[in-house]
């Protein structure tokens, strides 16, 4: 893991493991360490790779909605070089990626956050250490001017959710009522009503972690 610059390089083969650990050294990425602490058992951390889990694609993991709400790029290389792609695209639906067949993940670049910044990550597991049935990642980044909130754990990729982020820059704490919640999870297509709820209640549960306290 390299944090040069105004980024942090991740290189695929780095471990859940490797990242819960740095905690300390993740400095403007701190929400990273956090969320590779609560991937599964410690034994699957120690052998699962960030990388790994992209190229997976499991709807229910939890990289891609994180990794999406922080505006990090997958750099990709095969047989006609390398190239970059927004964590945000990578999947296409579940287990189905962007990756050509002669192409392989080498990396994770992950802006830096802003010194104000906020981010919130919750999940809802049947049981500890299963994959989540509802997630949702949030980030509020006053100084790159970034506001990003993305549902997870979906039938296919995490969904965006713009008009919500726009809302809580412009409202706050006031944009993060449960009727909001609602409709920005039935705004994309959800409408069983316990889904709904539940999928509604963890979006809170992260927006209210991604306000100043």
């Amino acid at each position: 893991m390299d944090g040069g610059g105004d980024h942090w390089m991740i290189g695929a083969g780095v471990t859940h493991a490797e990242i819960e650990d740095a905690a300390e050294r993740l400095r403007g990425a701190e929400p990273l360490a956090r969320v590779a602490s609560g991937i599964a058992y410690r034994s699957v951390r120690n052998r699962g790779t960030v990388g790994g889990s992209l190229a997976h694609a499991d709807p229910a993991g939890d990289w891609a909605p994180v990794l999406a709400a922080l505006d990090a790029t997958v750099r990709v290389c095969g047989a006609g070089g390398e190239r970059e792609i927004p964590a945000a695209g990578l999947m296409t639906a579940a287990f189905t990626t962007e990756l050509r067949e002669n192409e392989v993940i080498t990396a994770v670049r992950v802006p830096k956050l802003g010194a104000s910044a906020r981010f919130g990550y919750f999940k809802i597991c049947r049981k500890v250490g299963e994959f989540p049935e509802a997630s949702a990642a949030a980030l509020l980044d006053p100084e790159r001017r970034a506001a990003r909130i993305f549902l997870g754990a979906l039938d296919g990729p995490p969904r965006d959710l713009p008009e919500l982020a726009r809302a809580l820059v412009g409202q706050g704490a006031a944009a993060c009522s449960e009727a909001a919640a609602l409709a920005a999870v039935r705004a994309i297509g959800v409408l069983d009503v316990p889904e709904l709820r539940m999928r509604a209640s963890v979006l809170l549960r992260a927006l209210h972690q991604a306000l100043p306290q």
